[in-house]
């Protein structure tokens, strides 16, 4: 409206004495309104509407704000205008360059976002809402008057055809806007009487008329850069806003990423939603037009529908049909992904099996039909289950023996585990010696196919940086390649299983030395790569036998007296009052040999009850309470083994003096007594 008024004022300047005459008219009468108003005193109603009045127009471009077309938006500052003056902000007329923040009118402060962004004044558009319920209705008298001031028909009528030559291109532009304003003005007042059904057809013949004032204001940039020589080098690229750097762009982690999809407007002034109405530019036209304010508040609230359906709650159970159908294909493609890897690993497997197959025959092994191997899984297993039995055996065995106070048995040790004590040697091993009967074998000399294979790896696999000097890179007896010193490897009437002869191996650790490689250490490495892919070889275990001493006369005459003595001493554990002891020495022994015994039948126990009962209540305490982690809390807990309960580490005293413990404990010693 404020374009309109500086089209009046023009009008104004140029009309003639009569008309500048009629035109004051109104003024003095609407001074003496206002004097006579002012006269009277104002009531509440009348503070309210004229705070409606001052509150529903844009501050700007004095336009009313409309729930739909032309929305109240708030900027970042605070302050409040309508869609076509954000949207005006943005772009400032006679920049070239866009520019990326909104300029507010009032405090100049910049907002570094988009129009589209721009939020509404909710809260504004409610209490406009509220106050058009107050506003007094306007009489016909006063609506009609209002529509002949607005209707411009002056500015059409009252300018000759030379004045209007004359005026400038700015004048010109602000004279059209006024007519088609006037236009719009009486096509939509004449809007009543209009048949219902033709309602829609009339608004899309409206909005034809802002596609026709936009066509025309396109013509005029034009027509001014084209005066201007100024080249169009500002041609529509629609990956433009994307390679304008990262500034201009938006990112995916931004919150309101999905709105900024359906309302963002890349910058250039360039359509994103071609309006269907508007006819296609011909190969002659302008291809990079301007839209006008008009055009650019349509593709706003475009948008904003936009949005607004990709709500509706049809569409959610459309997004999750897509969804549900995307996941089967993904599914069906992972079966598929799945079932070719599958035939890829059996293959690869054949592969193998067939290598190894070649490997065997290669080294000489025979080849096993699958019955032989079958029968020897068999067997291999039975020796695993004996062994496993047997380790079993000997593990209890130790376990007991350890419990009774005895050493524990060792590794490889084949004593006999129900050893009849006969009486007719002595206790101790002083006259036993273990001799190992299976020496371990040294190790195999190396072959002449391990030779060959040592040779191919450090040719291929041995990196040219670590070699050392010039002797790395040549063969041994200055071999051209590796075929020839294969040749001279193995002899015609030998096989790859044959020695290595000493001159070979000397060169040949030579030749990894000077390559910075160990030639031990490859060939175990190479050694035990092939005994993976051999048959299953079971592993025995070292055995040991048990052999007698040439012990002398003296030493048979002292176990003969130790048989005596141990049975002296078996006797007084059984009650049994023995013999008495003939000298010192001899006594000695019998208590040595009375304390042994107690300890592997379990009697020294009750003799330390006797004995110390205090050391032995200790211990007893100590083995009653096992620390341990509780699964639920993860912390450490002792378990009572007499309450069967979890025990906090710092409740342990307050737990022992509880008369449930104290009851467990008391049950337990009578127990063991009537044992």
């Amino acid at each position: 409206m404020s374009e309109s008024a500086e089209a009046i004022s023009n009008a104004d300047t140029n009309a003639n004495s009569s008309d500048a005459a009629n035109a004051k008219l109104p003024d003095v009468e609407f001074g003496d309104r206002l004097e006579e108003s002012s006269k009277t005193e104002k009531t509440a109603g009348d503070i309210i509407r004229e705070t409606a009045d001052n509150v529903q127009s844009c501050r700007v471009c004095y336009d009313e704000y409309h729930t739909s077309r032309n929305q109240a938006r708030v900027l970042g500052c605070g302050h409040t205008f309508c869609t076509r003056c954000v949207i005006s902000c943005s772009t400032p007329k006679g920049q070239s360059v866009p520019q990326t923040g909104i300029k507010c009118p009032e405090c100049r402060k910049i907002s570094e976002q988009a129009p589209a962004t721009v939020p509404v004044n909710f809260q504004l558009m409610q209490i406009l809402a509220a106050l058009s319920l107050v506003k007094e209705p306007q009489s016909l008298e006063q609506d009609l008057d209002v529509l002949q001031y607005e209707n411009f028909d002056r500015l059409g009528a009252h300018i000759p055809t030379n004045e209007l030559a004359t005026l400038s291109q700015f004048e010109f532009e602000e004279h059209l806007k006024a007519v088609f304003n006037a236009i719009r003005v009486s096509w939509r007042r004449d809007r009543s009487n209009v048949n219902q059904s033709s309602q829609a057809r009339y608004e899309i013949e409206l909005r034809k008329l802002d596609d026709l004032e936009a066509k025309l204001q396109r013509h005029f940039k034009t027509l001014e850069s084209l005066k201007a020589n100024r080249p169009d080098n500002e041609a529509y690229d629609p990956f433009q806003w994307y390679m304008a750097g990262r500034e201009n762009r938006r990112s995916n982690h931004d919150i309101d990423w999905m709105r900024e999809m359906v309302v963002y407007r890349p910058p250039g002034n360039s359509p994103v939603l071609r309006d269907p109405s508007t006819p296609n530019s011909g190969p002659g036209e302008n291809q990079n037009p301007e839209l006008s304010l008009a055009q650019d508040v349509d593709a706003v609230l475009e948008r904003e529908e936009a949005a607004r359906a990709e709500a509706d709650p049809l569409r959610n159970l459309n997004l999750m049909r897509e969804t549900i159908l995307r996941r089967e294909r993904e599914n069906a493609q992972e079966r598929e992904l799945a079932i070719r890897n599958e035939r890829l690993m059996r293959q690869l497997i054949n592969e193998e099996d067939a290598t190894f197959y070649e490997r065997l025959q290669m080294l000489g092994l025979p080849h096993l039909t699958p019955l032989e191997r079958e029968q020897r899984d068999r067997r291999n297993r039975e020796i695993e289950l004996q062994r496993r039995a047997l380790a079993l055996n000997r593990q209890r065995e130790s376990n007991r023996r350890v419990a009774n106070g005895l050493p524990p048995i060792l590794d490889y040790d084949d004593i006999t585990l129900e050893e009849v004590d006969n009486h007719s040697e002595a206790s101790d091993d002083s006259s036993v010696v273990e001799v190992v009967v299976l020496p371990r074998p040294p190790e195999p000399k190396m072959t002449i196919g391990e030779a060959i294979t040592i040779y191919r790896l450090v040719e291929v696999f041995s990196p040219r940086s670590l070699r050392i000097d010039a002797d790395s890179f040549v063969l041994p007896n200055n071999h051209p390649n590796l075929d020839s010193l294969y040749r001279e490897l193995l002899p015609l009437n030998a096989t790859i299983l044959n020695d290595l002869r000493e001159p070979h191996l000397v060169d040949i650790r030579r030749y990894c030395q000077s390559n910075n490689i160990d030639c031990d250490r490859l060939l175990r490495s190479l050694r035990q790569h092939t005994v993976r892919f051999a048959p299953t070889l079971v592993e025995t275990p070292r055995l040991t036998e048990r052999r007698r001493r040439n012990r002398p006369i003296l030493s048979d005459n002292y176990n003969a007296q130790l048989t005596v003595i141990r049975t002296r001493a078996k006797e007084a554990l059984e009650g049994k009052r023995p013999e008495r002891p003939i000298d010192d020495d001899e006594a000695e022994l019998t208590v040595r040999l009375i304390v042994n015994l107690a300890t592997s039948m379990g009697v020294r126990n009750k003799l330390d009850d006797i004995i110390c009962p205090q050391h032995r209540a200790q211990n007893e305490e100590k083995d009653m309470f096992i620390q341990r982690t509780n699964s639920s809390t993860r912390q450490e807990m002792l378990f009572c083994t007499a309450c069967r309960c979890e025990v906090p580490v710092g409740s342990k005293q307050v737990h022992t003096k509880g008369k449930r413990h104290v009851a467990n404990i008391a049950n337990r010693s009578q127990s063991r007594r009537q044992q």
